[in-house]
């Protein structure tokens, strides 16, 4: 059944990295993660249920989820670019190559002009070199 409490939601993407579309809830960062009715589906949510530990689960509409996973075995029988479009997603959307040279580089280079903006580039690989690692 689609994960009531992760937060991103791992198994979402190990799936879709082994071509098997995903059925995740409509709550917050799962849907993020799947092209629907391509990866796989969102389904809709019942309602909030609060657990003992004063948090909040969401359970799924079990009618909706029904209705989702019909339109995945249909498409499973009739289209065979499913395995790929999931594995295709995955590479596309979570390659590390990928997330470190467009978002990771760019975003730290912002950060460390921001933090040491008038040093010189000599500087800068200076204060690099005395780092730790």
């Amino acid at each position: 059944h689609p994960s009531q409490t992760e937060g991103f939601g791992l198994t979402p993407i190990e799936a879709m990295s082994c071509g098997v579309p995903a059925i995740v809830n409509n709550t917050p960062a799962m849907p993020e993660q799947i092209i629907p009715g391509v990866t796989g589906e969102i389904c809709k949510t019942d309602r909030r249920r609060f657990t003992a530990d004063n948090t909040f689960v969401w359970t799924a509409d079990v009618n909706d989820l029904a209705e989702c996973m019909e339109r995945l075995y249909k498409k499973l029988h009739e289209v065979n670019t499913v395995a790929k479009d999931c594995r295709d997603h995955i590479l596309g959307t979570y390659n590390t190559d990928t997330l470190v040279a467009e978002k990771w580089i760019p975003m730290l280079e912002g950060l460390q002009e921001e933090l040491l903006p008038s040093l010189t580039v000599k500087e800068k690989e200076n204060i690099i070199k005395q780092v730790p690692n």
